[in-house]
């Protein structure tokens, strides 16, 4: 079970990047934070996304694709990340 937040990253400059390419590599650097909607967009460590209200619960999914295994997130109720 993942946890995310209900509110979509509006943008990359709301978060302090320029570019969306940035934002990913930000968060692929550091996967222990995320932009908070409550804070100003500053980064927070997810540990307090776990007691957030306006937090959900996403459960990983398997996917078997011509024939290799891949992991993807349920789309149930799930808004969309920046791509």
């Amino acid at each position: 079970m993942t946890i995310r937040c209900r509110h979509p990253v509006p943008s990359p400059e709301a978060v302090g990047f320029t570019t969306r390419e940035g934002l990913r590599e930000a968060a692929a650097k550091y996967p222990h934070l995320r932009p908070c909607p409550k804070y100003g967009w500053d980064w927070l460590y997810r540990t307090a996304c776990a007691k957030c209200r306006d937090r959900l619960e996403v459960k990983l999914e398997v996917m078997v694709k011509d024939g290799r295994t891949e992991n993807t997130y349920a789309r149930e109720g799930y808004p969309r990340r920046v791509p």
